[in-house]
């Protein structure tokens, strides 16, 4: 009865935690194609800001409009390049969570093990430290108890 409760906590238990690790990672694989399309939308940005630098080289507007204007871009640019910065951050922490839940659950999965076990191991050796000791009483012929550790 009690192994049967265990081994049903057991598989309660890993069935719950299966789960969660399913649901984080398809929030994961989720994720992963914004921040894509992000990278792709800032890299098309970067694009466009070059373009049009260049076109205003071309039409030769006046030096002061054009010093106000490659400012702006330049300061749009700057803010551009803190977000690329942190895309990428955020990138590298997903990589590191994955990591680190994957290491998690190895841990866990010893634990788990040991905790459940550990009782078990317990028991049966009081039982078998029990036995012995039942059988060593008993036995009053010498080579009883040779045959016992022969076994």
């Amino acid at each position: 009865m009690f192994i049967f409760l265990l081994n049903a906590l057991t598989k309660y238990t890993e069935d719950n935690k299966q789960s969660f690790t399913n649901i984080q990672r398809e929030h994961r694989k989720n994720i992963a194609p914004f921040i894509n399309q992000l990278r792709e939308l800032h890299n098309l940005y970067d694009e466009i800001q070059k373009k049009i630098q260049k076109r205003l080289l071309s039409l030769k507007i006046k030096t002061n409009e054009q010093g106000e204007f490659l400012q702006n871009i330049s300061d749009i640019l700057h803010g551009n390049e803190k977000i690329h910065l942190r895309v990428h951050q955020i990138h590298q922490n997903e990589l590191l969570i994955e990591t680190q839940d994957k290491e998690i659950d190895r841990l866990h999965s010893i634990i788990f093990r040991y905790q459940y076990s550990a009782p078990c191991l317990q028991f049966h050796e009081k039982n078998l430290i029990h036995s012995n000791e039942n059988n060593t009483t008993k036995s009053t012929n010498p080579f009883s108890s040779f045959k016992l550790l022969t076994k």
